[in-house]
């Protein structure tokens, strides 16, 4: 009797859970201009010195005013670099429209300080009609100094 009980009382609590939740992912997207709805990063580490970062972001745009999250920005540096790259634009239907390749995108060598040789590769997405979603892969190679010295290591759960 008890093992049901527990049983029926995590149902429970499971559906409570999740209807607070969809009321939770409601409420965020009501405003919203564009939805991150997947990010990762894979971080291989090669030596104390070397190390490959493998990320993917897929972005839903909402409207003209996400247009800017659409945006591909990769920052480079003497330690870091650009390897491989590749990009998809999908249309309201999830039909591909677009590809996008590493010949693509465009390479800026701004940087506040005339010392260094920081520079970027970007793509900036302007798709014509919305809602439009946007798919990034790439792989950045580190390499001379220590791999995840510069990361930030989040134990909260994101709920988008």
């Amino acid at each position: 009797m008890k093992k049901s009980a527990m049983k029926i009382i995590g149902l429970l609590f499971g559906l409570y859970l999740g209807s607070i939740m969809s009321v939770q992912a409601q409420d965020l997207s009501k405003d919203a201009t564009s939805i991150i709805t997947d990010s990762r990063t894979e971080v291989l580490c090669k030596s104390m010195t070397q190390s490959i970062e493998k990320e993917s972001r897929t972005i839903l745009i909402l409207n003209r005013k996400g247009l800017n999250a659409a945006h591909f920005v990769c920052e480079c540096d003497m330690f870091r670099s650009l390897q491989k790259f590749s990009g998809e634009i999908l249309n309201a239907s999830g039909q591909s429209v677009r590809k996008i390749k590493k010949s693509e995108l465009q390479k800026s060598e701004y940087s506040s300080s005339l010392s260094t040789d920081d520079y970027a590769y970007y793509y900036e997405c302007n798709f014509p009609s919305f809602p439009f979603t946007v798919k990034y892969e790439w792989e950045s190679w580190t390499h001379g100094k220590t791999p995840l010295k510069d990361m930030e290591v989040s134990t909260q759960l994101d709920i988008i």
